[in-house]
C-alpha cells in the first residue's frame, strides 16, 4: 500500500512523514513514561508533552536528512550513468553500431541486491532489449540496402547470399536460382558439389512447397549432396518466392542451431530477397534481348563494341593474342533487288548461322551493320585467324538457302587481323585494319580472305588454336 503524496519530490514526503511519524511518538511518550511508573506530576506535566514533541519531530527530521544523504547521492549516480548511457545509445543508433563494444559501455553497475540493484538491473534489460531492436533495424536496413541497390544478378546472389551469412553466422550456404527451368548456382560460400545440392529431393520439395526445410544433423551422420570442410549441425533449405511462384533457394549450413535472431533474419530476407530477384531475372533478360540483333541472333554492335573492348584489355593485360576477322556478303545489294528482303533475311540469318558454327564457344560473332559483321577471337594468333576466317568463307560458299524451288548461295570476303601481330594500342586500330583488309579482299575479287598482318611479316606463326569443324546452316 502506497503512501499519500505531499510534495513532488520524493524525499520532501519522506521528511514530512518522518517528522510526523516523531512528533506522534513525542506526543505519547508522556503517556508511556506514566504507564511504567513515572507519576504523573512528572510525567504528564505540560512542559513533558513540549518537550518529548519537539524532540520527536526533531528526531524524525533527522532521520529523514541521514535516510537522504544516504540514498541520493546513489541515485544521483545512477541517474548519471543512465544519462551517459542514454547517450551512447543514441550515438549508436545515428551511426548504426551495435557492436559488443557499444554494448559493455552500455551497462549500469548492479552495486545492491535491493530495490536500487533491481532498478539497475532492469534498466540493464531495457538497453538489452533496445539494442536488440537496433541490431534488428540495422539488418533490415542493410538487407533492404543491398537487395535494392542490384539488378545485375550474379552481383545481387553474391552480395545477398554474403549479408545472410554474416547475419546468421552460418559457416557456409549458397544460393540457387531457377533459371528457364534449370538450378543454377549463381552465388556460392564454403559448399562443394553444388550441382548434387541442386538436383536434390529436399530442393525439390523447398520449391514445390516455399516452405523453409530444416534439416539437423546428429554427429556422425552425413548430408547427401552436402559437402562441406566441417560437418554441419543445421541445415536450412530457405526457398526464395515471388508472387508464391519460387524462383530459387538459399542452402545455409552451420556448425551450431540457428538461433531466433537468424530465423528472423532469414524469414525477413525471402521477403526481400524474392522482389530483387525477380527484377533482376527481369533485367537479365531484359539485357539479353537489348544485346542480340533480332533477325540474325547473334550479338547486335553496341554489346559486340563492348565485348570487344573487354577481350582487348584483357589480351594488353595478359600478354596474350587477339584476332579479329570482318566479313560481309558479296553482292548483297544485288540479292535484295532480285529476290526481294525476305529473302535477304533469310540469307543474311543462314550466314550468321554458318559462321557462327564454325567459331570456339569463346568466341563472339557481332552484327556490325547491314550485312557486314564482326569476329572477335581471344587468344587467335595470325595462323588462327587465317584458319578461322577461310573456314567461314568456305562454309559460307557451300551453304544454300531454298527460295521457290531453287537453291541459293553467297560467298563472303574476309579481311583479318591481330593484336600481338600488329601491336595495336587501341582497340579501333584493330578495326579499322580488318576493315582495310576487307576492303582488300573485295578489290582483290571476293570471297576470299585476306590478312594483312601476314604482309606486315612482324609475328613468327603460332600453332593454331583447336576449332571446330565446319557446319552449314539451312534456316
Amino acid at each position: 500500500m502506497s503512501m499519500p503524496r505531499f510534495r513532488e519530490s520524493v524525499f520532501d514526503d519522506l521528511h514530512i512523514w518522518l517528522t510526523g511519524a516523531g512528533t506522534g511518538v513525542g506526543l505519547v511518550l508522556p503517556l508511556f513514561l506514566r504507564l511504567i511508573g513515572i507519576p504523573s506530576a512528572y510525567s504528564l506535566h505540560w512542559t513533558v508533552f513540549i518537550a518529548t514533541t519537539l524532540l520527536g519531530a526533531a528526531v524524525g527530521y533527522a532521520i529523514g536528512r541521514l535516510a537522504e544523504r544516504i540514498i541520493r547521492p546513489e541515485l544521483r549516480k545512477q541517474v548519471v550513468q543512465m544519462r551517459e548511457i542514454s547517450e551512447t545509445m543514441r550515438e549508436a543508433s545515428i551511426v548504426k553500431d551495435w557492436s559488443l563494444r557499444v554494448m559493455e559501455q552500455c551497462v549500469l553497475p548492479v552495486a545492491t541486491d535491493d530495490e536500487l540493484g533491481q532498478a539497475a538491473e532492469t534498466f540493464n534489460e531495457l538497453v538489452s532489449d533496445l539494442a536488440h531492436v537496433g541490431k534488428m533495424e540495422e539488418a533490415s536496413t542493410e538487407q533492404t540496402e543491398t537487395l535494392s541497390s542490384k539488378l545485375d544478378i550474379g552481383e545481387l546472389c553474391q552480395e545477398a547470399l554474403g549479408l545472410l551469412l554474416r547475419q546468421t553466422e552460418a559457416e557456409a550456404g549458397c544460393l540457387l536460382v531457377l533459371r528457364d527451368g534449370e538450378m543454377e548456382t549463381l552465388a556460392n560460400f564454403g559448399l562443394s558439389d553444388t550441382g548434387g545440392i541442386a538436383g536434390s529431393d529436399r530442393i525439390q520439395m523447398a520449391l514445390d512447397t516455399c516452405v523453409m526445410q530444416s534439416v539437423r544433423v546428429p554427429e556422425n551422420i552425413s548430408i547427401d549432396g552436402v559437402v562441406t570442410d566441417f560437418r554441419p549441425r543445421q541445415v536450412i533449405l530457405l526457398p526464395i518466392p515471388y508472387e508464391g511462384k519460387p524462383l530459387g533457394v538459399v542452402v545455409l549450413a552451420s556448425e551450431t542451431m540457428f538461433g531466433k535472431d537468424s530465423m528472423w533474419s532469414m524469414d525477413l530476407f525471402t521477403k526481400g530477397m524474392g522482389l530483387a530477384l525477380n527484377n533482376a531475372v527481369t533485367h537479365d533478360r531484359m539485357q539479353t534481348i537489348a544485346s542480340i540483333d533480332p533477325l540474325t541472333g547473334v550479338f547486335n554492335r553496341r554489346l559486340g563494341m563492348k565485348r570487344l573492348r573487354d577481350e582487348f584489355l584483357r589480351a594488353e593485360r595478359d600478354d596474350t593474342e587477339l584476332g579479329v576477322a570482318m566479313f560481309d556478303i558479296d553482292h548483297f545489294k544485288r540479292v535484295n533487288d532480285t529476290y526481294g528482303h525476305l529473302v535477304g533475311d533469310k540469307i543474311l540469318t543462314a550466314v550468321a548461322k554458318t559462321a557462327e558454327d564454325v567459331l570456339r564457344e569463346s568466341d563472339v560473332i557481332i552484327r556490325y551493320g547491314g550485312e557486314e559483321f564482326l569476329v572477335v577471337l581471344p587468344g587467335a594468333g595470325p595462323a588462327d585467324v587465317k584458319i578461322v576466317g577461310e573456314r567461314m568463307r568456305s562454309a559460307v560458299e557451300d551453304c544454300k538457302v531454298e527460295y521457290d524451288g531453287e537453291m541459293l548461295g553467297v560467298t563472303i570476303s574476309v579481311g583479318l587481323t591481330n593484336y600481338a601481330a600488329n601491336k595495336t594500342k587501341i582497340e579501333e586500330d584493330l578495326l579499322k585494319e580488318s576493315d582495310d583488309a576487307l576492303y582488300a579482299a573485295k578489290e582483290g575479287g571476293r570471297n576470299r580472305v585476306v590478312c594483312l598482318a601476314e604482309d606486315k611479316g612482324s609475328q613468327p606463326e603460332a600453332p593454331p588454336v583447336d576449332l571446330r569443324p565446319v557446319a552449314c546452316a539451312v534456316p
